[in-house]
């Protein structure tokens, strides 16, 4: 646990040390700038750095707990699901408690990795919006979904061991996180147009899991869960684009170009492990 807990705290403190570069060479909001004219500059660009560190470690400690808690007992981490998903959470426990993902294909593993780390993002893309909007539309709608995409991500946790689930979930928190953040400041619109690009992806990526499986003819439970997931993200993402009161300008449709290739190069990364 210690070994895996210093390897996320590297991982943010990378993140961290990157992402105030990227700051610094841009001179995003001045910083460049900053830092060369004032002799405090340099000590600021610091501070920075390591208040985002900082910021990055409860994180990186809440990861390693769950991984520990995961490894000690796959079945302790299992969350109660509502409801209307009682009959599926059953049949998921069943294939975690007779350790069946021993026998997944090596692929299906992959996949609910980087579903598990998806769901996780889009838990944090809600957190990001409602941290930053203030129109009261908006917040019901990011709420509403905020809960949908929880039960997701207890749906996939509930057959694939968090023993197996991606080392960089800290990272996949940030990066949703600023996701959502980032067009929330500037308007519902924008957010509405992330949604949009974000539930396309995640529908062509659940698809193609999902035809696959039906074409082996084999885990039937977890292609029925990958679809009843799927059928939610669609309803976002429709939902999300009813909202939209005209069509996206040349920078809103680059961001969403943006935050759709993000999503297709995390999933390739979140696969490895």
């Amino acid at each position: 646990m210690v070994r895996f807990l210093l390897h996320q705290l590297c991982i943010g403190l990378s993140t961290a040390i990157v992402f105030c570069t990227g700051l610094y060479y841009f001179d995003i909001g001045g910083l460049a700038t900053l830092v060369g004219k004032s002799p405090q500059g340099e000590v600021a660009l610091i501070l920075l750095a390591i208040g985002l560190a900082t910021l990055f470690a409860p994180l990186a400690v809440h990861t390693a707990l769950a991984r520990a808690a995961a490894e000690a007992d796959d079945a302790t981490a299992l969350v109660l699901l509502p409801s209307r998903d009682s009959g599926l959470a059953h049949e998921a426990r069943a294939i975690l408690d007779k350790g069946a993902i021993a026998g997944f294909p090596r692929w299906l593993v992959r996949e609910l990795r980087s579903d598990h780390a998806g769901e996780t993002g889009a838990v944090a893309i809600y957190a990001g919006i409602l941290a930053v909007i203030r129109d009261k539309n908006v917040v019901c709608f990011a709420e509403s979904h905020q809960q949908t995409e929880r039960e997701h991500l207890r749906l996939i946790e509930s057959i694939l061991p968090l023993a197996h689930a991606s080392s960089l979930l800290p990272l996949w928190r940030i990066a949703g996180f600023l996701i959502g953040a980032t067009p929330a400041l500037f308007g519902r619109r924008a957010v509405f147009a992330t949604i949009d690009a974000v539930e396309s992806f995640v529908d062509q990526h659940y698809t193609a899991q999902s035809d696959r499986l039906a074409r082996e003819r084999r885990h039937g439970t977890v292609r029925t869960l990958l679809e009843r997931c799927r059928q939610d993200e669609l309803s976002h993402r429709d939902e999300a684009r009813a909202a939209l009161d005209a069509s996206a300008g040349p920078v809103l449709r680059g961001w969403c170009w943006l935050v759709g290739a993000g999503s297709a190069a995390a999933v390739r990364v979140a696969r490895l492990g």
